[in-house]
């Protein structure tokens, strides 16, 4: 018998983990992204919108091909194996920069520089409260 930890995602049952040619971080210039899993009859799902690839109501798109990625996007992904469990979600966000933002990087400052971005969600205001993502 197989003892699973709770809410255990990874291990024995489980599909493997989706690994991402590419890690999270700023960009200025569009780019392709492949996913990948160590199993060639893995179903990788993905989406664009920030939601976790559920595999009951199948709200994800089928990964064939590298994703073109030419705005602030955050994808999560996951593998699906026939006869078993899915692999755990995995996430990476990638932050579009403007030539004015990319500019930051040329000066120098004792204080942090924090971009913070609603993934297109909403519009930062004072009298709100809005749902950011760091």
């Amino acid at each position: 018998m197989i003892e699973e930890a709770p809410n255990a995602t990874a291990g024995d049952g489980f599909s493997p983990d989706v690994r991402f040619s590419r890690g999270s971080g700023p960009f200025l210039d569009s780019f392709l992204l492949s996913l990948a899993t160590p199993v060639t009859n893995a179903v990788i799902g993905f989406t664009l919108d920030g939601s976790f690839p559920a595999d009951t109501n199948r709200n994800f798109r089928t990964y064939d091909g590298p994703i073109p990625i030419r705005d602030t996007t955050q994808v999560r992904a996951r593998a699906f194996v026939p006869g078993l469990l899915p692999g755990a979600p995995a996430s990476e966000t990638f932050l579009r920069l403007t030539n004015d933002a990319a500019q930051l990087g040329s000066f120098t400052s004792t204080l942090p520089v924090i971009v913070i971005t609603t993934l297109k969600a909403a519009v930062i205001g004072a009298s709100v409260n809005t749902p950011i993502h760091l």
